[in-house]
């Protein structure tokens, strides 16, 4: 097989290996060529419109990139963190080939990694917060905080970055939550 052949491989893809637990990264030769999909355009509120056009590129980049979108991202997010919560100033993203040392190799990202990672450490703050509360006893907060991860997990905010087109997060874990069992939101909250 040739080693300079063009590649296609479509954000969903990319997204279906993160959510597997992967990493949404290609290791190309020099002279490959790749393409992909973004999200389908719709109607976006003003604070929603500017993020998503602030943040979400098509196209590869570098770790680096990836580290400054994140960057870009949380400073952007257009919804609250949970009280005395605060991003990360740095991206958890690493190279996961750092024991590959072939000059012929380059690490490229699909953008809209750092974006993701913005997003998911929302709804894990937020799911963490209405498992606090649970445990507290404060059922106000709960249900705010479930309310909360409805409205963002239903936003093009997390249409961008992850795509759940049966939104099995709401059905199963955040449904669970609401009538009394955080065994399931609880794997998403962050210990």
């Amino acid at each position: 097989m040739p080693r300079n052949r063009d590649i296609a491989l479509s954000r969903r893809a990319v997204l279906k290996v993160a959510a597997a637990g992967g990493v949404s990264l290609l290791v190309l030769q020099p002279g490959a060529a790749f393409g992909a999909s973004g999200p389908s355009g719709e109607a976006l509120t003003a604070d929603v419109d500017s993020y998503l056009a602030a943040t979400m590129r098509k196209g590869l980049t570098t770790l680096d990139g990836i580290h400054a979108e994140y960057r870009e991202a949380a400073s952007k997010f257009p919804f609250a963190l949970p009280s005395g919560w605060t991003f990360p100033a740095e991206s958890s993203l690493t190279n996961p080939l750092t024991s590959v040392s072939s000059a012929d190799t380059e690490v490229l990202w699909e953008r809209g990694n750092g974006a993701a990672e913005v997003y998911l450490y929302w709804q894990s703050a937020v799911a963490t917060e209405a498992y606090e509360a649970h445990l507290r006893g404060d059922s106000a907060q709960v249900e705010r905080s479930l309310n909360q991860l409805e409205s963002g997990y239903s936003s093009p905010v997390r249409r961008a970055v992850l795509e759940d087109p049966n939104d099995g997060f709401l059905r199963i874990e955040v449904a669970a939550a609401r009538g009394g069992d955080f065994k399931s939101l609880k794997s998403v909250a962050i210990d």
